[in-house]
């Protein structure tokens, strides 16, 4: 039986079918961005030297979200991404899932040019495991409920904390925001990028995210 999670999950990745390719790779690079802080804050304490990787990914996938253009090599930066991430399997303290999924986005992005097969739309789970995580943290004590009779009822009080819902709506308007611009422009992904700040717990904020972040609540 489908949880209320799986069940939002799958609405969002719905919602994502309808996307152009050019369009879902910016949902993913805006993904991506939105959970930087917490890679850079990551990085910054434990020196990692590889991060260039990450950018240029993110770099790509921007340039193709805007022109169409693809990397030269995409595959080649895929394999770089995926040699790169287990080289730089983040310590477990609290920052790990952030960490992960922001390396997920970009992987994400760049598989989308590289396999023409690729399906990504149960990928978005990704974006809102760190808020999630986070919040069921400070609700329960736990990174994640477990399955039981309890699960969906703890569940929906995660889902209606002010955090949860505000990086839930805003993948629910990206989404919907991109379906209308099959070929989005350098405005639109500020604009969405921008509002991506909500999908990073709101303690890996720097005061400058936090202001835009309150500001795209409005």
């Amino acid at each position: 039986m489908l949880s209320v999670l799986d069940r939002l999950t799958e609405d969002l990745a719905m919602r994502g079918r309808d996307l152009s390719k050019r369009s879902l790779v910016a949902l993913f690079w805006a993904c991506g961005s939105g959970l930087l802080p917490a890679y850079s804050d990551w990085r910054a304490r434990v020196d990692a030297q590889t991060g260039h990787v990450l950018e240029e990914a993110l770099a790509a996938a921007y340039v193709f979200a805007v022109s169409g253009r693809e990397p030269t090599d995409s595959l080649g930066l895929l394999r770089a991404i995926e040699v790169t991430t287990v080289q730089e399997a983040p310590i477990d303290d609290g920052s790990v899932i952030a960490v992960q999924d922001c390396w997920i986005c970009a992987d994400v992005c760049i598989r989308t040019l590289a396999d023409g097969e690729y399906s990504p739309g149960l990928a978005i789970e990704y974006a809102l495991e760190p808020i999630l995580q986070a919040a069921s943290e400070r609700l329960f004590g736990v990174s994640q409920v477990g399955d039981g009779p309890n699960e969906d009822r703890q569940l929906e009080v995660i889902l209606a904390e002010t955090s949860v819902s505000q990086a839930v709506d805003f993948i629910q308007w990206a989404t919907n925001f991109l379906t209308e611009r099959p070929s989005p422009s350098e405005d639109d992904l500020d604009l969405v990028g921008r509002r991506a700040v909500v999908l990073a717990p709101r303690p890996l904020l720097g005061w400058r995210q936090r202001e835009i972040a309150s500001r795209s609540d409005q």
